[in-house]
């Protein structure tokens, strides 16, 4: 399903039983609600440990030096359910520690570790390797990580699962109904 089906489907849903010009305030109406309906529907399936799988998506990452900036979309709060790994070495094992535990504590070498400094800067230390803040690898790794609902255009299809689709549906159908009444 486009965007643009979606907004149909729900002006459809939404404006059963009303006359022309409602129906025309509701489609003037879902343009400034998209954000607000696709944020709400992220933050719920989010903040559910059971479904925060289905907003996972795969990041390339280019780690220049030992450290990369995530984009603005990966849900940082939620790293504790992301898997970083180098597609061409899967041997290679990386665990997610808290960045405190990184720069201070002395950890089992056979793995690799990564950590959130911040908001979004991402440090990668290697397997059999130590942390140092000035020096690190320099690796393309890709890392599997639940991230915001982003908004697709108007005629490209919407890249999630069903069950999201049908939420986003249900949300702006309810957010369109009071503007109606």
């Amino acid at each position: 399903m486009t965007l643009r089906e979606l907004i149909q489907r729900a002006l459809d849903i939404a404006s059963q039983g009303l006359g022309p010009l409602d129906r025309a305030a509701l489609e003037t109406a879902v343009e400034p609600i998209l954000p607000i309906v696709f944020g709400e529907v992220g933050d719920f399936y989010a903040s559910r440990e059971h479904t925060r799988s289905l907003l996972r998506r795969t990041k390339d990452l280019v780690v220049a030096n030992g450290v990369v900036q995530l984009s603005d979309d990966v849900l940082t709060r939620y790293i504790c359910d992301a898997v970083l790994y180098d597609p061409t070495d899967t041997t290679k094992r990386y665990s997610l520690v808290p960045w405190e535990s990184l720069v201070r504590e002395s950890l089992d070498d056979r793995l690799g570790y990564f950590a959130v400094e911040g908001e979004a800067t991402l440090h990668v230390v290697e397997p059999y390797e130590e942390f140092d803040p000035t020096v690190g690898p320099d690796v393309a790794l890709k890392l599997s990580v639940p991230c915001a609902l982003e908004i697709p255009a108007l005629d490209t299809n919407i890249d999630m699962p069903a069950e999201v689709t049908d939420e986003l549906l249900r949300r702006l159908v309810n957010a369109l109904r009071p503007v109606s009444k």
